[in-house]
């Protein structure tokens, strides 16, 4: 999701800048979607292994909870992959689930069978492109590991690579969203109580994290010169050189 108010400060400032900082506004106007209760669980105790507190999670569903389709967030293709071989592999199972993966990698055609009605309980194993860009219906119950995979930028070694980090509050409150779209929902998400308020309020935007050496080539090919003083790029530099040293090791 977007920082409004940072948008809005950013083209504040522009505007104030080319009008010799006369007194000026900017409105944002927010326009916020029906939703549903939804009733958040969390742990009892901090987990070390989230990926196998998801499959107990979803067997538990599958078990316990009313019909209802499931959708958990993983972090890549390769934990969907294995949550797919863990439950086919499990004899826990005692009722018919659909697993479904998605994520970017898949054709059209495999993305669509989200959407395609089914009599079974479907189990949609998906990465964070189902947070915001997807809306799924009749999902009852959403399982959240709190983390999320970013590419992030290794000053030390001068390449891009991609680190698992815990998800940010928006994104935690995005997911369980997606639980209350046509009905009362759940959330199980599978951290404690304490680990969310821990949570930073977002992730820094991709902007802060990544190499931006095409970028300034981009901009040098456009014929601005100076880079540093070309709008929107003087507060950045200072984030990009602060997540650069907080972000040069994988969590």
């Amino acid at each position: 999701t977007a920082d409004t108010q940072a948008i809005a400060d950013f083209f504040l400032l522009q505007r104030e800048y080319k009008e010799q900082r006369k007194p000026l506004t900017v409105k944002r106007v927010n326009v916020t979607g029906r939703l549903h209760e939804v009733f958040v669980h969390y742990l009892r105790q901090p987990t070390r292994n989230y990926f196998l507190k998801i499959f107990q999670t979803i067997v538990y569903i599958d078990r316990e909870k009313p019909a209802g389709h499931v959708l958990v967030f993983l972090t890549s293709v390769e934990e969907i992959e294995g949550m797919v071989h863990m439950l086919d592999s499990s004899q826990s199972k005692q009722t018919q689930i659909k697993l479904l993966p998605l994520h970017a990698k898949l054709a059209p055609e495999a993305q669509n069978l989200i959407f395609e009605h089914s009599y079974e309980r479907k189990v949609i194993l998906s990465t964070n492109i189902a947070e915001s860009s997807i809306t799924i219906p009749d999902i009852h119950y959403v399982i959240d590991s709190g983390y999320v995979k970013v590419k992030t930028f290794d000053s030390f070694a001068g390449i891009d690579k991609m680190c698992v980090v815990p998800c940010g509050k928006s994104s935690a409150n995005q997911r369980a969203g997606r639980a209350g779209r046509v009905t009362d929902g759940e959330c199980f998400r599978v951290y404690h109580e304490q680990g969310y308020n821990s949570m930073p309020d977002r992730l820094p935007p991709e902007i802060l994290r990544i190499d931006l050496t095409n970028v300034v080539l981009k901009l040098k090919g456009l014929g601005i010169a100076d880079i540093l003083t070309f709008s929107c790029w003087k507060d950045l530099t200072k984030g990009i050189s602060q997540k650069q040293s907080t972000c040069s090791t994988p969590t």
